[in-house]
Protein backbone atom coordinates (compact mmCIF):
# COMPACT_ATOMS: atom_id res chain seq x y z
CA UNK A 1 0.00 0.00 0.00
CA UNK A 2 1.53 3.65 -0.90
CA UNK A 3 2.47 5.88 1.93
CA UNK A 4 -0.02 9.03 2.33
CA UNK A 5 1.01 12.13 1.27
CA UNK A 6 1.41 13.61 4.60
CA UNK A 7 4.10 10.25 5.72
CA UNK A 8 6.27 11.16 2.65
CA UNK A 9 6.20 14.63 3.70
CA UNK A 10 7.58 13.46 6.96
CA UNK A 11 9.75 11.56 5.21
CA UNK A 12 11.29 14.13 3.32
CA UNK A 13 11.74 16.66 6.38
CA UNK A 14 13.63 13.74 8.23
CA UNK A 15 15.91 13.51 5.10
CA UNK A 16 17.08 16.64 5.29
CA UNK A 17 20.34 17.47 6.01
CA UNK A 18 21.63 19.30 8.69
CA UNK A 19 25.15 19.20 8.35
CA UNK A 20 27.76 18.36 5.78
CA UNK A 21 30.45 15.89 6.57
CA UNK A 22 32.02 16.31 9.71
CA UNK A 23 36.13 16.47 9.08
CA UNK A 24 37.26 17.07 12.37
CA UNK A 25 38.22 15.22 15.15
CA UNK A 26 34.88 15.14 17.23
CA UNK A 27 35.56 13.90 21.37
CA UNK A 28 33.30 11.61 23.31
CA UNK A 29 33.50 9.86 26.76
CA UNK A 30 34.78 7.12 27.99
CA UNK A 31 31.92 5.44 29.01
CA UNK A 32 31.16 2.51 31.24
CA UNK A 33 29.59 -1.12 29.62
CA UNK A 34 25.71 -0.49 29.21
CA UNK A 35 25.54 3.51 28.98
CA UNK A 36 23.79 5.27 26.12
CA UNK A 37 25.84 7.07 23.37
CA UNK A 38 24.09 9.64 20.74
CA UNK A 39 24.26 12.62 18.73
CA UNK A 40 22.87 15.34 21.06
CA UNK A 41 23.09 18.36 18.30
CA UNK A 42 25.16 20.21 15.61
CA UNK A 43 25.55 23.43 14.85
CA UNK A 44 26.46 25.42 11.88
CA UNK A 45 26.24 23.56 8.42
CA UNK A 46 30.24 23.10 8.73
CA UNK A 47 29.39 22.11 11.66
CA UNK A 48 31.17 24.09 14.10
CA UNK A 49 30.04 22.15 17.46
CA UNK A 50 29.50 18.65 17.53
CA UNK A 51 27.58 17.77 20.90
CA UNK A 52 27.98 13.94 21.77
CA UNK A 53 25.54 12.47 24.77
CA UNK A 54 26.23 9.48 27.15
CA UNK A 55 23.63 8.09 29.84
CA UNK A 56 23.47 5.29 31.77
CA UNK A 57 20.03 3.49 31.01
CA UNK A 58 17.98 4.10 34.10
CA UNK A 59 18.45 8.16 32.84
CA UNK A 60 20.30 8.91 36.44
CA UNK A 61 23.40 9.98 35.34
CA UNK A 62 24.64 11.99 32.12
CA UNK A 63 27.79 13.59 30.40
CA UNK A 64 27.59 15.81 27.11
CA UNK A 65 30.87 16.01 25.25
CA UNK A 66 31.12 19.09 22.88
CA UNK A 67 33.85 19.92 20.29
CA UNK A 68 34.28 22.88 18.97
CA UNK A 69 37.15 23.39 16.66
CA UNK A 70 38.61 26.42 16.30
CA UNK A 71 39.40 26.84 12.81
CA UNK A 72 35.58 26.75 12.23
CA UNK A 73 34.50 27.83 16.23
CA UNK A 74 36.37 30.76 16.40
CA UNK A 75 35.24 32.74 12.97
CA UNK A 76 31.52 33.07 14.24
CA UNK A 77 29.61 35.58 15.48
CA UNK A 78 29.52 34.92 19.12
CA UNK A 79 26.62 36.42 21.26
CA UNK A 80 26.88 39.17 23.55
CA UNK A 81 30.63 39.94 21.98
CA UNK A 82 32.07 37.00 24.27
CA UNK A 83 35.91 36.04 23.09
CA UNK A 84 35.54 32.21 21.48
CA UNK A 85 36.59 30.52 25.22
CA UNK A 86 33.40 31.95 26.91
CA UNK A 87 30.94 31.52 23.49
CA UNK A 88 32.14 27.81 24.22
CA UNK A 89 31.35 27.75 27.47
CA UNK A 90 28.09 29.83 26.88
CA UNK A 91 27.05 27.07 24.58
CA UNK A 92 27.95 24.13 27.52
CA UNK A 93 25.57 26.73 29.22
CA UNK A 94 22.59 26.35 26.80
CA UNK A 95 22.89 22.59 27.58
CA UNK A 96 22.66 23.37 31.25
CA UNK A 97 20.08 25.20 30.39
CA UNK A 98 18.05 22.69 28.99
CA UNK A 99 18.50 19.72 31.25
CA UNK A 100 17.99 21.97 34.17
CA UNK A 101 14.79 23.82 33.24
CA UNK A 102 12.29 20.50 33.63
CA UNK A 103 10.08 20.67 37.09
CA UNK A 104 7.56 18.13 37.59
CA UNK A 105 5.65 18.97 40.60
CA UNK A 106 2.60 21.01 40.86
CA UNK A 107 3.49 22.78 44.46
CA UNK A 108 6.87 23.93 42.37
CA UNK A 109 6.70 27.47 39.96
CA UNK A 110 6.81 26.65 36.23
CA UNK A 111 10.54 27.13 34.89
CA UNK A 112 9.44 29.63 32.63
CA UNK A 113 8.79 31.87 35.25
CA UNK A 114 12.57 31.05 36.55
CA UNK A 115 13.86 31.38 33.21
CA UNK A 116 15.05 34.42 32.67
CA UNK A 117 17.07 34.75 35.52
CA UNK A 118 18.88 31.65 35.16
CA UNK A 119 19.95 32.46 31.91
CA UNK A 120 21.07 35.81 32.93
CA UNK A 121 22.75 33.67 36.09
CA UNK A 122 24.45 31.18 33.50
CA UNK A 123 25.75 33.85 31.44
CA UNK A 124 27.07 36.25 34.21
CA UNK A 125 28.96 33.17 35.57
CA UNK A 126 30.47 32.64 31.84
CA UNK A 127 31.67 36.03 31.57
CA UNK A 128 33.36 35.30 34.77
CA UNK A 129 34.82 32.15 33.30
CA UNK A 130 38.74 32.89 35.39
CA UNK A 131 36.74 32.23 38.90
CA UNK A 132 36.17 28.81 37.85
CA UNK A 133 37.22 25.92 39.63
CA UNK A 134 39.82 24.05 38.51
CA UNK A 135 40.42 20.24 37.72
CA UNK A 136 41.83 17.53 35.63
CA UNK A 137 39.92 15.67 33.05
CA UNK A 138 42.16 12.83 31.14
CA UNK A 139 41.84 13.66 27.26
CA UNK A 140 43.60 11.01 24.90
CA UNK A 141 44.84 9.84 27.84
CA UNK A 142 46.82 12.60 29.51
CA UNK A 143 45.75 15.04 32.08
CA UNK A 144 44.50 18.02 31.13
CA UNK A 145 43.37 21.20 32.99
CA UNK A 146 39.35 22.35 32.68
CA UNK A 147 37.27 25.01 34.15
CA UNK A 148 33.94 23.64 36.22
CA UNK A 149 31.15 25.05 37.32
CA UNK A 150 28.30 23.59 39.51
CA UNK A 151 24.69 24.42 39.17
CA UNK A 152 21.43 23.33 40.04
CA UNK A 153 22.28 19.39 40.44
CA UNK A 154 24.53 19.78 37.29
CA UNK A 155 27.75 21.34 36.20
CA UNK A 156 30.09 22.53 33.09
CA UNK A 157 33.02 22.45 32.06
CA UNK A 158 35.77 23.70 29.67
CA UNK A 159 39.06 22.34 28.43
CA UNK A 160 41.64 24.85 26.40
CA UNK A 161 44.39 22.18 26.56
CA UNK A 162 42.92 20.32 23.73
CA UNK A 163 45.02 20.97 20.14
CA UNK A 164 42.66 22.06 17.44
CA UNK A 165 39.30 22.62 19.54
CA UNK A 166 37.49 24.13 22.52
CA UNK A 167 36.12 20.82 24.64
CA UNK A 168 33.46 21.60 26.71
CA UNK A 169 31.18 18.95 29.24
CA UNK A 170 28.02 18.94 30.75
CA UNK A 171 27.30 16.45 33.55
CA UNK A 172 24.77 15.43 35.67
CA UNK A 173 25.45 12.98 38.59
CA UNK A 174 28.67 12.20 36.94
CA UNK A 175 31.51 13.83 39.05
CA UNK A 176 33.28 16.91 37.70
CA UNK A 177 37.05 15.63 37.39
CA UNK A 178 36.23 11.89 36.19
CA UNK A 179 35.75 13.05 32.62
CA UNK A 180 37.94 10.45 30.45
CA UNK A 181 37.52 11.96 27.15
CA UNK A 182 39.24 10.44 23.60
CA UNK A 183 38.38 10.95 19.77
CA UNK A 184 35.58 8.92 18.87
CA UNK A 185 34.02 7.23 15.25
CA UNK A 186 30.54 8.18 14.07
CA UNK A 187 29.71 4.89 14.04
CA UNK A 188 30.53 4.79 18.14
CA UNK A 189 26.79 6.68 17.82
CA UNK A 190 25.22 5.59 14.93
CA UNK A 191 26.24 7.94 12.45
CA UNK A 192 28.47 8.47 9.82
CA UNK A 193 30.34 11.30 10.37
CA UNK A 194 31.76 11.79 7.09
CA UNK A 195 28.42 11.65 5.20
CA UNK A 196 26.97 14.83 7.36
CA UNK A 197 24.06 14.26 9.21
CA UNK A 198 20.30 14.18 8.49
CA UNK A 199 17.37 15.13 11.01
CA UNK A 200 16.66 11.16 10.79
CA UNK A 201 20.38 10.60 11.79
CA UNK A 202 19.56 12.54 15.06
CA UNK A 203 16.56 10.62 15.78
CA UNK A 204 17.96 7.12 15.25
CA UNK A 205 20.76 8.04 17.17
CA UNK A 206 19.09 9.48 19.73
CA UNK A 207 16.39 6.58 20.08
CA UNK A 208 14.79 7.54 23.35
CA UNK A 209 17.77 8.56 25.24
CA UNK A 210 18.34 11.64 26.83
CA UNK A 211 20.22 13.83 29.70
CA UNK A 212 18.84 13.24 33.39
CA UNK A 213 16.88 16.64 34.79
CA UNK A 214 18.12 16.68 38.13
CA UNK A 215 15.39 19.15 39.13
CA UNK A 216 12.27 17.49 37.45
CA UNK A 217 10.92 16.29 41.53
CA UNK A 218 13.26 18.30 43.44
CA UNK A 219 13.81 22.14 42.93
CA UNK A 220 17.30 22.87 44.03
CA UNK A 221 18.10 25.31 46.78
CA UNK A 222 20.74 27.36 43.80
CA UNK A 223 17.02 27.59 41.66
CA UNK A 224 15.40 28.15 44.79
CA UNK A 225 17.61 31.19 45.68
CA UNK A 226 16.71 32.86 42.28
CA UNK A 227 12.94 32.97 43.52
CA UNK A 228 14.11 35.77 45.88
Amino acid sequence: MNESPRAERVDDITANRICGPIRFEVYGAASPPGWGRWVESVSGDGPAMVWLGHATADGDHGLLVGTAPRALFDHLEHPMQLDPVRSAALAAGDRLMNVIGSVDRSDLPPMKDLGEAVRNRIKKRVIDLSSWDRTSWIVSGAPVTAAVWHFAGAWIGIAEEVAGSHLVCMGVNFASDKPELATVAGTDYGVDFAAGLTIRDLQQSKAGLAMPEPNRRELRIDLQALQQ
